[in-house]
């Protein structure tokens, strides 16, 4: 089951975004995190490996969007 999570209006680099995602992944309950910008080829990618949620489908690239396991 994938969690959501949308940060709007947030805009990161993508370094930002992999401190972010990596801090995440050495939370207790997580098994597997991505973190990335609501951009339509990154929820392209969050679609492909597995980390979609329909919660970001009115995503915009300026929010963070967040898929955890």
């Amino acid at each position: 089951m994938i969690h959501a999570f949308i940060k709007k209006g947030c805009f990161q680099d993508s370094v930002s975004l992999m401190i972010i995602s990596r801090k995440l992944s050495e939370s207790e309950n997580v098994d597997d995190v991505s973190v990335m910008m609501g951009t339509p080829a990154n929820k392209a990618l969050l679609d492909t490996t597995g980390f979609w949620h329909d919660d970001f489908n009115n995503a915009t690239p300026n929010d963070i969007l967040r898929g955890n396991s």
